[in-house]
């Protein structure tokens, strides 16, 4: 892990780094997890503070598109980042928030490699959190993705 501190509480930047080896060539194992993104993004981590009438997260899939919760057939929603980086089969790079609430932003990787079993999926986020508690929870939602991730192949 990598850690600066700034400000006056002190912020660090850290990375974490969560995957997991599924059964499907990379290319597959891209597809059904960037462009499916909304079939399986665990609905319990929206930031939507209540129940919504529908619930979606839409992927605009170029360089400078944005990634978003959408909540509802109005235009309410959350930020995840906009996109920074894509090679299809390999990786999508995202920079924002993630739509975490508070002033933390970073940027998060999906990173696919060949693996002996299929594929590797690495998700690693990098950016400041406000104490090691905002550090643990982010790393456990990102846990129960993997869990989910696992599943879905």
């Amino acid at each position: 892990m990598v850690f600066w501190a700034f400000g006056k509480r002190g912020v660090t930047i850290e990375v974490l780094v969560n995957s997991t080896e599924v059964a499907a060539e990379p290319n597959e194992a891209y597809s059904k997890v960037i462009d499916s993104i909304s079939s399986w993004w665990p609905k319990d981590l929206s930031l939507h503070p209540g129940e919504a009438p529908s619930f979606a997260v839409v992927n605009e899939h170029k360089v400078g598109g944005v990634v978003f919760e959408k909540w509802g057939d109005i235009e309410d929603g959350a930020l995840w980042g906009h996109i920074i980086s894509i090679k299809r089969g390999e990786w999508f790079e995202l920079a924002g928030p993630m739509g975490l609430k508070g002033p933390p932003s970073g940027i998060v990787e999906f990173l696919f490699e060949k693996a002996s079993i299929g594929t590797q999926i690495k998700i690693n986020h990098i950016g400041p959190f406000r104490d090691a508690d905002h550090r643990d929870g982010v790393n456990a939602s990102w846990q129960k993705i993997m869990k989910t991730l696992d599943a879905l192949f």
